[in-house]
């Protein structure tokens, strides 16, 4: 457990002292400490007892030994303004059972300091009350590799190292029997993404013909990985595979190692790739604009929402005003915003929808072009997702590598440098990056089809 820090003290005092009407309802959280691995997704429930609509309740998360805001929802909606920077982007409320008092927050991806204690507060009018829980945080490695090198007269060195853990794991030398031997070294390592690098050594004798096992084990999840050695085949391999055959053998060792060398660092690469995401993204969400929707732009298909935050699919055409600027084939609307110069961030909720399409464009594109016709060219610069089929869109279509469909996309327009980046938000990945030269004004652009008869699909602009 990890003590409460002086800031978040005098936050806890006044949520302890007594308001009117205590005792009214009790927040409660989960009974036992929640676990979540690294990169994955931790849910954290919060319920009142007796149960109580708390739609009209001031809902916040906070990690308590930081004093950091998680997230906040009052007034029916999420509120992201006061959020600490280490968590926006990454979580979300789940709401479904709200009019029960049944809430959770989702936090995703999980990173290794994410772990701590957490409270639930939920206020209603001066009353608050609040529950607290433990998050615990893991991760398991790699599996384990010993490399082998001489030591002092007689004797051999063993070094067992294995990265990506979280927390420190528990490292074991055993010989064929099971019985633990006793290391020379154990090192544990934190590396640039918070996770813990370990390293152990141990001598054996050179006459020792027997297994030596290293064992990595994660003590929250209960997970082990383990490698073995034979002295004896490292030191004495077969007289008749290096008569017959040394240049296909010493082929082999060295392909294996190649294949050893190459994974370690692509998985290095993606831990820094990943971290230049994040830092990309960060630096991003510090030009954030209040994007509003053009109604007068919209195509007859498309209901522009009330504070022009939200576009919606119809299933029929509705009866508009004339207006030289709406779309009459293309089902797309434009943000009010034109950007001539300087950096703009905005992100749209995509939701789970499998048709749609994001950018921007020239103000001054042509509105009865056709969706082939959307590209670079004619002053388009849009990725979509037509179903399984992610693509930026040029005059020859680019297949965009897409691992799991993204539900946040944040859009970064770079203008004097020609830039226009999209990120997936919750995964922290860039979806597709346009480099160009703009020499006109661009507006926000969003395109929608209706992917089934009776589905009504909707585009959302969230703040940042």
């Amino acid at each position: 457990m990890q003590r409460w820090a002086p800031s978040f003290r005098p936050l806890l005092l006044w949520l302890l002292l007594p308001w009117p009407g205590a005792g009214q309802f009790q927040v409660k959280g989960p009974s036992s400490s929640v676990t979540a691995r690294v990169g994955e997704a931790a849910v954290l429930p919060c319920h009142l007892s007796p149960p109580a609509d708390a739609q009209n309740m001031e809902i916040r998360w906070y990690q308590a030994h930081q004093s950091a805001l998680v997230h906040q929802y009052r007034d029916s909606r999420d509120h992201t303004e006061q959020q600490s920077l280490e968590f926006q982007g990454r979580t979300e409320l789940l709401r479904e059972n709200i009019t029960h008092g049944q809430v959770a927050l989702r936090i995703h991806p999980v990173l290794p300091a994410d772990e701590g204690q957490y409270s639930c507060v939920f206020l209603r009018s001066t009353q608050p009350n609040q529950a607290q829980f433990e998050l615990l945080v893991s991760a398991s490695g790699a599996p384990p590799h010993i490399h082998i090198q001489p030591a002092h007269t007689g004797s051999i060195m063993l070094t067992c190292s294995s990265s990506g853990w979280y927390p420190d794991p528990e490292l074991q030398w055993r010989d064929p029997q099971g019985r633990p031997l006793s290391p020379d070294s154990v090192r544990n390592s934190v590396q640039d993404d918070g996770l813990i690098h370990v390293e152990s050594s141990v001598t054996v004798e050179e006459s020792s013909r027997a297994d030596v096992s290293c064992s990595i084990r994660n003590p929250v999840l209960r997970e082990e990985k383990k490698a073995s050695l034979s002295v004896a085949e490292a030191l004495f391999p077969r007289v008749s595979a290096w008569t017959v055959a040394p240049p296909v053998l010493l082929a082999v060792i060295l392909m294996i190692t190649c294949v050893v060398l190459l994974r370690s660092r692509r998985a290095q690469e993606q831990r820094n790739l990943l971290e230049k995401n994040v830092v990309g993204l960060k630096t991003a969400r510090g030009f954030a604009e209040d994007i509003v929707l053009d109604e007068n732009t919209a195509h007859p298909k498309l209901f522009v929402s009330e504070g022009g935050k939200r576009v919606e699919y119809l299933s029929r055409e509705r009866a508009v005003p004339d207006s030289p600027g709406r779309f009459t084939s293309l089902r797309a609307v434009l943000g009010q915003n034109t950007f001539s110069s300087g950096h703009h961030y905005w992100e749209v909720d995509v939701g789970r929808n499998e048709i749609w399409t994001v950018g921007l464009c020239s103000d001054s594109v042509n509105r009865e072009l056709n969706f082939e016709d959307i590209h670079p060219e004619n002053g388009f610069w849009n990725i979509s997702r037509i179903f399984n089929n992610y693509q930026a869109l040029f005059q020859s279509r680019v297949d965009l590598k897409v691992v799991a469909p993204p539900l946040i996309v944040g859009i970064f327009l770079q203008y004097e440098q020609g830039l226009i980046s999209f990120f997936d938000v919750k995964q922290f990945s860039i979806l597709h990056t346009f480099t160009g030269n703009f020499t006109q004004p661009l507006r926000p652009c969003f395109l929608m089809k209706r992917p089934y008869p009776g589905v009504c699909p909707a585009l959302t602009i969230l703040p940042v």
